[in-house]
């Protein structure tokens, strides 16, 4: 008859510096065999040792964090009931014939237009991203979907008019 091995696995918990397949993503406290944990993580700088300090450091952090993403959320909800509010941004380009447009009209000449109407100084224009931007060359209205958010969209009208 075989003997049972009741010997309790020992594991130690470890905040990860990095994201490590198979074990967690940055910033999230795993459980791991010590070996593991001596020999390969800690060395190669890919966690540290989870004691009560760096854990008390780890969640003020990440409740930082947490108020950061909730303050750009807001500041973008609040974009977006600003955008909401003009009806129609009008973009103005070189006409042939008055009627189509010498260039096309690109992501960043409508995002600069939308910020330029409502008076936005402080939003950066990479924070702010086109869904679809169907080929402008005409003179016409195009309605547009912007990303303001990973959750928050705005729908906008951008008409072309003559310089």
């Amino acid at each position: 008859m075989m003997k049972k091995n009741n010997k309790k696995k020992k594991v130690i918990s470890i905040l990860l510096s990095e994201d490590v397949q198979h074990l967690g993503k940055r910033n999230s406290v795993s459980k791991v065999k010590p070996g593991y944990a001596s020999n390969f993580l800690v060395p190669k700088k890919k966690a540290v040792y989870a004691n009560e300090e760096i854990l008390l450091q780890f969640n003020i952090k990440k409740e930082e964090e947490i108020l950061r993403l909730k303050e750009i959320k807001e500041k973008a909800y609040n974009l977006k009931k600003e955008i909401e509010k003009v009806s129609i941004f009008e973009v103005k380009k070189r006409l042939k014939d008055n009627e189509k447009t010498f260039s096309k009209v690109t992501k960043k000449q409508i995002i600069s237009v939308v910020l330029k109407t409502i008076n936005e100084k402080s939003t950066d224009l990479n924070l702010i991203d086109i869904i679809h931007l169907p080929e402008i060359r005409k003179k016409d209205d195009y309605n547009i979907s912007l990303k303001l958010h990973k959750e928050i969209e705005a729908a906008i009208v951008v008409r072309i008019i003559p310089e």
